[in-house]
């Protein structure tokens, strides 16, 4: 019997299930205060006075003890942890492009193009000059000839004109007949000393010789106003040419202005306004 005592005493005691580590719940964003404590284990079993325990971490983690009867106890643990950021990165937002403003100036006040407006501007008065003292003389020399020939703005009207008009008429223009030394005054006092000579003064062939002659004083005078007229044609034609040219050479010099802003500037030659500024927007380099 106590052999029997003896032998129950001296058999091993069972061998305990291995016990089962539940895992700590996740907490998001919250890091573990510390790593390698002993947590208690939500089951336990002892055999002969002795525990068992095991330790986990964040991450993970185990532990186990054994004891004997004589209630000293072994730990060994070690824990781990792990731990990453809760929610999601927002998607960057994107970055339009940076704009400046841009003021194109007037080309029309560009220094070089008003330099060549200025010699423009010289040359037109200079040409106007020559063209109105040129119109000056051409006019002067026919009125001059004008009246050598007898011409006069006003003649005083007399005899049976005189008669016919009164006084209160003005005196009309023509020949004059009492412009001594003219050539009209010469040839009418010519005729009217041919023809009193012959006694024919108040005859119709008189009257026929007067007439003769003032035609062809008239038609004298109208070839000088036509050659007037035509001289004067042709320097309104000289004037159109000039003037033609020189919008040409305006127009190219504002088209160099335009093309020398838009190269410095780098921007559309359409974007050059002449007469105006112009303010644009792009984006900056």
């Amino acid at each position: 019997m106590a052999t029997q005592m003896a032998m129950k005493k001296a058999a091993p005691a069972p061998v305990s299930a291995p016990l089962k580590v539940q895992q700590p719940m996740k907490q998001a964003a919250v890091p573990l205060k510390q790593s390698g404590t002993p947590v208690k284990s939500s089951s336990s079993s002892s055999s002969g006075g002795g525990s068992s325990f095991s330790s986990g971490g964040g991450g993970g983690g185990g532990g186990s003890s054994s004891g004997g009867g004589t209630g000293s106890s072994n730990y060994s643990g070690s824990a781990g942890g792990s731990f990453a950021g809760g929610g999601s990165v927002p998607d960057p937002v994107p970055v339009g492009p940076v704009m400046e403003d841009i003021t194109i100036p007037d080309p029309l006040a560009d220094p070089t193009y008003q330099r060549q407006k200025a010699e423009l501007a010289r040359a037109k008065a200079d040409f106007d000059a020559q063209q109105s003292l040129a119109k000056a003389q051409y006019d002067g020399t026919v009125n001059t000839n004008m009246r050598q020939m007898g011409w006069r703005d006003s003649v005083p009207k007399s005899g049976l004109r005189k008669m016919l008009t009164g006084n209160n008429d003005p005196d009309p223009a023509g020949w004059d007949p009492t412009a001594t030394g003219t050539a009209y005054g010469q040839s009418f006092a010519g005729n009217e000393g041919d023809f009193a000579g012959r006694g024919l003064y108040n005859s119709g062939l008189y009257a026929q010789a007067q007439g003769d002659l003032n035609n062809d004083f008239n038609d004298r005078r109208q070839g000088v106003l036509t050659d007037q007229k035509n001289w004067g044609d042709t320097q309104d034609l000289n004037r159109r040419n000039f003037e033609g040219q020189q919008n040409s050479t305006d127009l190219a010099a504002q088209s160099d202005a335009v093309a020398a802003i838009a190269a410095r500037l780098g921007v559309n030659i359409d974007q050059v306004s002449p007469g105006r500024q112009n303010v644009i927007q792009r984006e900056k380099v």
